[in-house]
């Protein structure tokens, strides 16, 4: 089983923007955690498996002591959105 740090290389294969994502998350967890809140969404730019990288909005949900992250890929929305405004341009 790959770890959390394992995935971030992957997922953020960038060093810097791995560790602005990686300290914006921890700030974001010890935040929802002293207030018993869940973590705001954030966007992210996250690259899969394939090597794509695609747009996602990420946040957490407490659960069991700790939180859930979960993560909602907007890539094709974003990509039709630029489409429609292209189009109602035209």
């Amino acid at each position: 089983t790959p770890t959390l740090a394992a995935w971030r290389l992957k997922a953020f294969p960038d060093e810097a923007y791995r560790m602005q994502v990686t300290r914006a998350w921890d700030a974001a967890v010890a935040h929802a955690d002293a207030n018993g809140s869940t973590i705001e969404p954030r966007e992210l730019q996250v690259v899969i498996k394939s090597g794509e990288v695609r747009s996602a909005t990420v946040f957490g949900i407490p659960l069991g002591g700790g939180f859930l992250a979960v993560f909602l890929d907007n890539t094709d929305r974003i990509r039709y959105e630029a489409q429609l405004r292209e189009a109602q341009a035209l």
